[in-house]
């Protein structure tokens, strides 16, 4: 946790984990200047300022304030999903496994760039022109998952387009809602690897099922998922020992 941001990303670091931020880096940084060009096109260069940083009507810092709240609320909420609803386990189960051991820092630069990217473009450009419910099918459309463990991905992006453009008509800028939304990817993306990742409490509790349960069979069942657990242990460990 107390590694700097340089180290994190340096050379010692195994070349497997910086493509997720290149990756990153190459599809929301285009995202957003393709948002922004958007926005100085409809409404001049000069509403541009407005719509990324002042806003029309909560100054950037309460902004801030309020997107941050609205943020660890949705955490909240996915948290209390996870202990009631099966197919929430099988997403954060899905999610940790196509992540992988991602680094804090770099689940801090992710967050950041896929909130900034995607509001730029969905709230700032998108939404004015097509409206809020319309752009958050879009958006949850767009997080159609292609595998079925996935699923419940795509109603919770449709809910987080819904808050997220509510927080964007609200403040009148895209402050509140990619603070928001970087903050539930951030705090999200460290979960499911200190959790869902072989060594973690939640995979451990699903890895082992009770005697003669069939339900607890179907969700702790991982290699129906592709889960190679002894890689992934050995680089979430690797990771571990390197965050503390």
């Amino acid at each position: 946790m107390s590694i700097p941001l340089e180290a994190s990303l340096g050379a010692e670091r195994p070349q497997r984990e910086l493509p997720w931020v290149r990756i990153a880096a190459a599809i929301y940084l285009p995202m957003a200047a393709i948002g922004a060009a958007w926005i100085a096109w409809r409404e001049g260069s000069g509403e541009l300022a407005t719509r990324l940083w002042h806003g029309t009507a909560i100054a950037p810092p309460l902004a801030t304030g309020i997107g941050v709240g609205a943020g660890l609320a949705v955490v909240g909420a996915g948290r209390l999903a996870s202990g009631r609803w099966r197919a929430v386990q099988r997403l954060e189960l899905s999610l940790a496994r196509l992540l992988g051991p991602v680094p804090n820092q770099a689940c801090i630069l992710l967050a950041l760039l896929s909130g900034f990217g995607e509001e730029v473009l969905f709230r700032g450009a998108l939404l004015p022109e097509v409206g809020l419910p319309l752009s958050a099918v879009i958006f949850g459309l767009l997080h159609w998952p292609m595998e079925r463990d996935l699923i419940a991905w795509t109603p919770f992006a449709f809910a987080a387009g819904l808050l997220f453009g509510a927080l964007y008509l609200w403040t009148g800028s895209i402050v509140a809602p990619a603070v928001a939304h970087a903050v539930i990817n951030g705090i999200n993306m460290a979960y499911l690897r200190r959790h869902w990742l072989p060594g973690g409490e939640l995979y451990k509790a699903h890895r082992a099922p009770r005697p003669g349960s069939e339900e607890a069979d179907s969700v702790g069942d991982t290699s129906g998922l592709g889960y190679d657990s002894s890689v992934a242990s050995s680089s979430t460990e690797s990771s571990q020992g390197r965050d503390e």
